[in-house]
């Protein structure tokens, strides 16, 4: 057996966390970014397949689900702490990549969180460890397209032309690793929701609560992406990896269905309301008749089509996501 390498940026073994022994390279995971709303159910549905997974968090963030995954401390703005959790864990056969820089944190910031180097980087020495790339999965977002198109319903081979720092540093994120990780996917989202991360017994949660993507600026048609499809899309690019003929793909609402930011909030106080709730925690959107007149809308909706013909996954439409949300 080679002997163990340190990690670049580690001073000694013996300042750092031990290797997790016994667990199996081809069960293993890191999700990267495990306490954002996705990463939540991320690290959920792996850990009930039977995965053994490690997550990253960031400073001021409280870890989650301590008896199931294993978690770390990571500052993705600096790396701090990525190195040793590489370390730690040992051998990987998969990273989600689903830390995210909000627009409102500056463009220093999203370059440096959205943009996955210095994870790269980790994976790099990786390889001159244990000898294999980990499958890396990149979570992206439809803001890269274009939005000028009349039709919307973007193919993933389309134009793109970031106008925002979330929007440039994802499309940077996308290139970094398509440039330098063979074995990737990269998954697209619209605007995501789904049910909330804590929800008491008997209560009905609120728009706040079921709207992950609350930001979604007024004036754009967007693809609603049902969290649930979100997490089977990433299943499913993991189970066949290697035999992808394709690597990046959009993930929206099923039949093609796109709205505005003021629409999807509509709709979700609706529904919560029909199940006898209050809408309550309205998130900041503008008001319908805003949404629906003035400048044209910049269109950012998603033709999905290639998840379901290659992945073979029927995407969830979205009153029948709405229906699983609140059951």
């Amino acid at each position: 057996m080679a002997p163990t390498v340190v990690p670049d940026g580690v001073s000694s073994p013996r300042a750092q966390p031990s290797i997790q022994t016994g667990w199996t390279p081809s069960v293993t995971a890191l999700v990267v970014g495990g306490c954002t709303y996705v990463g939540h159910f991320l690290v959920k549905d792996l850990v009930a397949r039977g995965w053994q997974v490690a997550y990253t968090y960031q400073p001021g963030e409280k870890p989650l689900y301590l008896d199931e995954a294993r978690a770390f401390e990571v500052d993705l703005k600096t790396g701090a702490g990525l190195s040793e959790c590489f370390y730690a864990l040992g051998a990987l056969s998969r990273v989600i990549y689903c830390a995210s820089a909000a627009e409102d944190s500056g463009e220093d910031a999203c370059a440096a969180i959205n943009v996955p180097t210095r994870v790269l980087d980790q994976l790099d020495n990786h390889v001159k460890v244990h000898g294999f790339q980990p499958f890396f999965i990149y979570l992206s977002s439809d803001q890269v397209y274009t939005g000028n198109s009349n039709m919307g319903h973007y193919k993933e081979w389309e134009d793109v032309a970031p106008t925002t720092a979330v929007a440039r540093s994802k499309l940077a994120g996308e290139q970094a690793v398509k440039a330098r990780w063979p074995r990737h996917a990269i998954l697209r989202t619209g605007a995501v929701f789904g049910p909330p991360v804590v929800r008491k017994a008997g209560e009905l949660p609120t728009v706040a609560e079921v709207l992950a993507d609350e930001a979604s600026p007024a004036g754009q048609l967007r693809s609603p992406t049902f969290v649930k499809d979100l997490v089977r899309v990433c299943s499913e690019v993991l189970l066949r990896q290697d035999s992808l003929e394709n690597r990046t793909f959009n993930v929206g609402a099923g039949a093609g269905q796109r709205m505005g930011a003021a629409a999807l909030a509509q709709a979700l106080a609706e529904e919560v309301k029909r199940q006898g709730g209050e809408p309550g925690g309205q998130p900041a959107a503008p008001p319908v008749e805003a949404d629906a007149a003035g400048a044209q809308k910049r269109d950012l909706s998603m033709d999905c089509s290639r998840v379901e013909r290659d992945l073979l996954l029927r995407l969830t439409p979205f009153k029948q996501a709405l229906r699983e949300t609140f059951s």
